[in-house]
């Protein structure tokens, strides 16, 4: 943290001199002024940093094991040499510059205490900069407000309320012409549609707006690179997995030529390549890219940062997957804890990773936490968003997963009926989280003696998937092993067979000879 902060100063002493030579040589202007205007604003934003770094507090403890992560967001330096990009009112009178000045100071203290652990803190003095902004009509402080709100709320999971915060700064950003940050309010607006609220219709949308933005701007790396990465999270929630990874590692060499190869703008990357090698069936290699984002936020920003959290939740996803679900519950474990002392555990940060920890259950046979957990969930979600919304379908499928644990089939095909229903609404028939829909409601429906609805139903997944992720993914055994029971109920015995044997040589290949996962195609 010191070598951090005095290579910052550092910088900044040796951009200010630049400044005053820069007078020298060729004498004052609009634009070196906004240089130096800028370069107050980072001293400032250091000055902030470190106050609060400092505070005497109960949380002070917390604050120091996150300070790294902190410094790590300060502002660059060099980003007072872009005239285009730092912005500024070459017009505007001293005070109303000191006015810019402090009202941006109050946006790096928000930032710095959301980076410290006090999410709730910085939100609140967002909040106070974006009413002032307003007051005083100024635009864009007003723009870089409401995208540090969005970011804040991002980071709790409030998703539609950061999604209204960036439809209005890309909109106040348009009114100004400022089109360095309505390009950043529409990339921030086409990763969280696309990635976080699986929307693609309108990040589609938001994509091509901040393509022809980030191109008629120059290209810089750091803003193509992020475009890179939401163009493939979006290509992961459509289940376009050969797509996605093309982007993606678009994005990751895109960004290690920027910031180099251990720097934390490459975690969302690294995350997402993770995904799509889990979804294709290489667990192995999800697990290696997961575990390289882990140890870096690990030894950058100590136990107890959201971004652990994050990377501990994905970890125990990865052992999810590959039938360690002992391991997994106790990385989710270790996930709650932080988001629980970060947010609360009535937050949707707390709650996404909950939803986790009970489906960790059922696999265990814990079924009465389990179904206690996701009917709490679903209630919950329920409330937040309204029965109509897809996000419910989560709370839905893993309730309807416990249940069919329990042998409550005509229970759990009802919680599937309903999460089916939202899915087509919102995905259409040929996704894949619509196949898993089909998969779990046919094996309630076959449990149940409806064979012909049973068979449609697999029929419809089986071919979403084979197209989605190639004959050989490991989803594949559930259905072969869902048709292997189908075909021994109406006494298709070679034809049962010949699926079992398909079901347990994909599990096989993919968790090994000793999985448990192999018990129900045996």
């Amino acid at each position: 943290l010191e070598r951090r902060l005095d290579a910052y100063a550092g910088q900044w002493s040796d951009a200010w001199r630049g400044t005053c030579e820069t007078e020298r040589t060729v004498g004052r202007s609009g634009e070196l002024e906004l240089q130096r205007e800028c370069l107050v604003e980072r001293r400032r934003e250091l000055e902030v940093f470190i106050s609060a770094l400092v505070e005497v507090g109960p949380d002070s403890g917390v604050r120091i094991e996150r300070s790294l992560a902190a410094a790590e967001a300060l502002p660059a330096i060099a980003s007072c040499r872009d005239f285009a990009r730092s912005g500024g009112d070459v017009t505007a009178t001293p005070e109303q510059r000191e006015r810019t000045t402090e009202l941006a100071a109050g946006l790096s203290e928000a930032r710095t205490l959301g980076l410290l652990g006090d999410p709730a803190a910085g939100l609140a003095r967002a909040r106070l900069v974006e009413a002032e902004a307003r007051e005083l009509d100024q635009p864009r402080t007003l723009t870089r407000a409401l995208l540090q709100v969005a970011d804040l709320q991002r980071e709790a999971r409030e998703l539609d309320a950061a999604a209204e915060a960036l439809r209005e700064a890309y909109a106040t950003a348009e009114r100004s012409g400022e089109d360095w940050l309505r390009a950043e309010a529409a990339l921030n607006l086409f990763g969280l549609i696309g990635f976080d609220l699986n929307q693609p219709a309108e990040a589609r949308v938001w994509g091509q707006v901040a393509d022809a933005l980030i191109e008629r701007i120059g290209n810089p790396d750091d803003l193509r690179g992020r475009w890179w990465m939401h163009d493939g999270g979006l290509h992961v929630r459509e289940s376009e997995f050969e797509a996605a990874e093309r982007s993606l590692s678009q994005a990751l060499q895109v960004l290690e030529r920027s910031f180099g190869p251990n720097a934390p703008e490459l975690d969302g990357v690294l995350s997402r390549l993770g995904t799509v090698a889990r979804e294709r069936g290489d667990l192995q290699r999800a697990f290696d890219f997961h575990q390289r984002t882990f140890d870096r936020v690990h030894a950058a920003y100590g136990p107890d940062h959201p971004d652990v959290a994050k990377a501990w939740a994905i970890l125990g996803t990865d052992a999810y997957f590959q039938g360690n679900y002992e391991d997994a519950l106790g990385y989710t474990e270790e996930a709650l804890r932080i988001l629980a002392a970060c947010y609360g555990e009535d937050s949707p940060a707390y709650a996404m990773r909950l939803n986790n920890y009970a489906a960790t259950l059922e696999r265990l046979g814990r079924l009465d936490e389990a179904e206690a957990i996701h009917r709490k969930l679903l209630a919950s979600n329920t409330a937040r968003y309204g029965a109509d919304d897809v996000r419910v379908s989560t709370s839905l499928e893993n309730l309807g997963l416990v249940l069919l644990s329990a042998n409550r089939f005509e229970e759990a095909a009802q919680m599937y009926e309903r999460s089916l229903t939202l899915r087509i609404a919102a995905y259409g028939l040929d996704h894949t989280s619509t196949a898993t829909t089909q998969s779990n409601l046919g094996y309630a429906r076959l449990r149940l003696g409806d064979y012909t609805r049973a068979r449609e139903l697999f029929d419809q997944a089986y071919a979403t998937w084979l197209a989605k992720l190639g004959p050989d993914h490991q989803d594949l055994a559930l259905v072969h092993g869902n048709y292997g029971e189908l075909d021994l109920a109406e006494g298709k015995l070679i034809s049962a067979r010949e699926h079992c044997e398909k079901a347990i040589a994909l599990i096989e290949a993919a968790l090994g000879p000793d999985s448990g996962e192999l018990g129900y195609p045996l």
